[in-house]
């Protein structure tokens, strides 16, 4: 398990990585929130708020966001983040979520928190004053990986940002009678170069020549495994809400 220093010390590069993603989830999500709840006067509690992603559009729709993340550098990149996007109303503070009070927010959101377990549901629950919000990425589906995959019998590989079981578990749990529950799916492609034999380590076992030769005849122009191809990615996100 990660710990707040490996967090510090990754924090640059997940901040760009989180910059340059062209899928417009945080956005998405957001308007998705102001649909269901439209009360521009809460205040959000973005938790382990990492480099900011969310807490910027939230701070758009909403009167306040209080940011908090166990890893100072992770918090110190998300206000640079919303101070260069002019935005003033956010709070930081650094901490595990664990330990923040209850009724903190009235929206508590958390996206893709990697220890998030079913048996953190109450505990989230009890931090807000009305609202829990929990995004996940639940499908990452490559086309060229799928195609390798199936012409070798293999298993297509475990992404690990991506948490279905968690996803319909925490819907078992939140979806119950009497409770205002909502859920809806984000889905998105897309599409960028790739080659034959950059995918291939993704499997994590030994590709023969003569494999490597039968997948390049039958998957790339030339039987050139060098050669980039237009390859699709679809993605899938889940974001669930429910009153305390």
């Amino acid at each position: 398990m990660l710990t707040a220093d490996d967090w510090n010390d990754f924090a640059a590069t997940y901040a760009q990585i989180q910059r340059e993603s062209r899928l417009p989830i945080e956005q998405d999500v957001t308007a998705t929130l102001r649909d269901w709840y439209p009360q521009p006067q809460w205040t959000i509690a973005d938790v382990a708020a990492g480099s900011g992603r969310y807490a910027l559009p939230l701070s758009v729709a909403y009167h306040t966001v209080a940011m908090s993340d166990w890893a100072t550098n992770m918090l110190a990149l998300a206000q640079q983040w919303l101070v260069a996007h002019h935005r003033t109303n956010f709070t930081t503070t650094v901490s595990d979520w664990y330990d923040l009070p209850a009724g903190v927010a009235d929206l508590v959101f958390v996206s893709q928190l990697p220890t998030l377990t079913v048996a953190d549901l109450p505990k989230l629950t009890a931090l807000t004053r009305q609202v829990v919000a929990i995004n996940l990425q639940t499908q990452q589906v490559n086309a060229l990986i799928t195609a390798v995959a199936n012409a070798l019998t293999l298993q297509i590989p475990r992404v690990p940002q991506c948490h279905p079981h968690l996803a319909a578990a925490i819907t078992r749990w939140a979806d119950q009678p009497g409770r205002d529950f909502h859920l809806r799916t984000f889905n998105y492609d897309r599409r960028e170069p790739l080659a034959l034999a950059d995918v291939l380590p993704e499997f994590g076992v030994p590709i023969t020549v003569s494999q490597m030769q039968a997948l390049a005849r039958d998957l790339t122009p030339g039987q050139d495994p060098h050669v980039m191809l237009p390859v699709t990615t679809h993605y899938t996100f889940t974001l669930q809400s429910w009153h305390q």
